[in-house]
């Protein structure tokens, strides 16, 4: 295990400014080893002298142990061009890296760490480090928990009289007797507070990276959120406007238009179609980066510059589109969001903390798109799944412009997204073997996952692994090389078609054959394994799954049985799986799961597990065809 790289996701869940990728549950685990046994850690509102600016003064000392047997450690902090290192002391030298991660494209951030060996059971080291967080807007919310188990640590958040309208709100904290946090606060004569954690056998992160399908951090991490820093959502607006505020003119607007979007003369287009190219050029032509460094990992660049460079991050990219649409006269804006990972609105909370993405909005009569240029598949009119439901706020750089939040709509799964493979089959006695077609249509955020995966690595991998995810079962044929593809059907949609030979559906028994039309292809929709389970899962999406199978039997065969349909309704999903004779010799399964929920608290699992072997084992029974 890379030791360093846990601690830095450990570091850089701590603050808005840093992504969180870690897990938690309250206790400790059978194989801990090292222990943080004691420690403080502060987080004070300050005014340095000389000064009428506040800042967020940071100091931290921990004491590891080790209790069973010897181990490396690299305790470590993250610090920025906003969060500055002011002390670092432990045992050997203080070392300095990046903390970039393979999935950004740029950031600030930075690690320092000390590299202690703990030579056996009850050998322990301390650390301290001491920062100064320089924009209080950035101090948005804390995480508890450590990479090692914590038997005692005492948080303190120390808020002057002065920022009275600061206040911490908690979430994801357990109550009740055996809580391994317990809170109270602590008040001074002149009106300031300090909220007083206490974190006692709490459970750490490093041992629970091997957990499949976790879901953000924000859903079950116990966190502080700090709010109060901005009053309310128009001092948000007002702050997220000023700091997105740069130069929009695009030189040659007209002839760019002319000449490398539309492709010719533009003003014969509709209004939907200068859109509709307008979308896809920035998806086709800007790559999608993502950078954080300092302002700039909320600042957009310049839309001349992201043509110019041919790529963006989010902001960028909406800017870049709300910028081309309005020289077209169609009323846009850049907005920022919060995805599906944060658990709460911008109106809720308004705080940097409740975003962390970045659209753009287009009124088209009484039309809204919500537009993500950063999905390189899908079409303007879809909504992704991961900010439906969320509030957007519409950023606008001219005078006294008004607030403007609007309502995502949330769509049905099978709009969200939609995975559907339908075979047609006949039985080829021959080879006891099913033939015929398969099509595949995607739409949504699967067409968007699916299309990227298979493009990503060049045409030769995509027609091999097209044809891998069109395979029902493991003994089937489907030639790569007659795989037909067409990413942009009218209605949004992608399809995949290529014959079939399924040489694993026929079972010979003489005078009848069995035959299973199951397919268990595509996302895997499984029981989940629940010992020592410690975090939530989260499922694909909300999502609509489809494998449907006609078979036409030989003419002078029966159909001898037919399984018994099956459904169910739980509170994630919808299973159902029917089998039907619509007419003499045609057979039909219909095999359907729609995932409307897809957090499940380890409480819903054992339903879940339960609900997924009752389909299966529907889904598995094979139709008899006397001969």
């Amino acid at each position: 295990m890379n030791i360093l790289f846990t601690n830095l996701k450990r570091a850089a869940a701590l603050l808005l400014v840093m992504p969180a990728c870690f897990c938690f549950t309250a206790s400790a685990h059978p194989d801990d080893n090292v222990f943080l046994i004691d420690g403080t850690e502060t987080w004070e509102f300050i005014e340095p002298a000389g000064t009428d600016s506040a800042k967020v003064k940071n100091t931290i000392t921990h004491y590891y142990e080790a209790t069973r047997y010897k181990e490396n450690i690299q305790p470590s902090v993250i610090y920025n061009n906003r969060l500055r290192l002011d002390k670092a002391s432990g045992k050997g030298k203080a070392r300095y890296e990046s903390a970039s991660s393979r999935n950004i494209f740029h950031d600030d951030n930075r690690v320092c760490y000390f590299d202690m060996y703990l030579q056996g059971p009850g050998k322990k080291a301390k650390v301290q480090f001491e920062r100064t967080l320089t924009d209080p807007a950035f101090f948005a919310r804390l995480y508890l928990a450590d990479d090692y188990p914590i038997r005692h640590k005492e948080l303190r958040i120390v808020i002057p009289e002065k920022y009275k309208n600061i206040s911490v709100e908690e979430l994801n904290f357990t109550s009740g007797e055996g809580s391994p946090i317990s809170r109270r606060i602590e008040t001074t004569p002149g009106g300031g507070r300090t909220y007083i954690y206490t974190l006692t056998n709490l459970e750490g992160t490093m041992n629970q990276e091997s957990e499949s399908g976790n879901p953000h951090p924000h859903w079950y991490q116990p966190m502080l959120l700090i709010k109060g820093w901005f009053n309310n959502v128009e001092n948000l607006y007002k702050w997220h406007s000023d700091i997105s505020r740069v130069d929009t003119d695009i030189p040659q607007a007209d002839k760019f238009l002319s000449e490398e979007v539309y492709k010719g003369n533009g003003s014969t287009l509709s209004t939907n179609e200068r859109i509709n190219k307008i979308y896809s050029w920035v998806q086709s032509n800007i790559r999608y980066i993502a950078y954080e460094e300092g302002e700039s990992g909320h600042r957009p660049d310049k839309p001349s510059e992201v043509i110019r460079k041919r790529y963006g991050d989010c902001k960028g990219m909406a800017l870049l589109l709300a910028t081309l649409l309005q020289h077209e006269g169609i009323k846009a804006h850049m907005a920022v969001i919060g995805t599906r990972n944060i658990p709460f609105k911008i109106s809720d909370i308004p705080s940097i903390a409740a975003t962390d993405h970045a659209i753009c909005v287009a009124l088209n009569g009484n039309d809204t798109l919500y537009l993500d240029a950063t999905n390189m598949y899908i079409p303007p009119t879809h909504i992704p799944g991961s900010i439906q439901g969320k509030d957007v706020m519409l950023l606008s750089h001219g005078d006294n412009q008004a607030c403007r939040i609007h309502n995502v709509p949330v769509t049905s799964p099978s709009t969200a997204a939609l995975d559907s493979v339908s075979y047609i089959y006949t039985v080829a006695q021959e080879n006891n073997a099913l033939q015929g077609t398969v099509k595949r249509t995607l739409k949504g955020d699967f067409k968007e996952m699916y299309i990227t995966n298979y493009t990503e690595k060049g045409q030769k991998y995509a027609l091999e692994n097209m044809a891998i995810d069109l395979v029902p079962l493991r003994r089937s044929k489907i030639p790569a090389e007659e795989l037909v593809s067409d990413y942009n059907m009218p209605d949004g949609s992608a399809v995949i078609t290529a014959p079939i030979i399924n040489a694993e559906a026929v079972t010979d028994a003489g005078e009848s054959i069995y035959i299973d039309l199951n397919a268990s292809n595509g996302i895997a929709i499984d029981r989940i394994n629940t010992h020592d389970r410690r975090s939530p899962y989260k499922l694909p999406g909300r999502c609509r799954i489809v494998r449907h199978a006609s078979l036409s039997i030989p003419e002078k065969a029966k159909i001898a049985y037919i399984p018994e349909n099956f459904s169910l309704q739980t509170p994630h999903a919808y299973f159902c799986c029917t089998f039907s004779n619509p007419q003499p010799g045609t057979v039909i399964m219909h095999k359907v799961i729609e995932i409307t929920d897809p957090l499940l608290q380890i409480s819903d699992m054992e339903g879940w597990n339960n609900a997924v072997s009752q389909w299966n084992n529907a889904c598995n029974r094979q139709i008899e065809i006397s001969l």
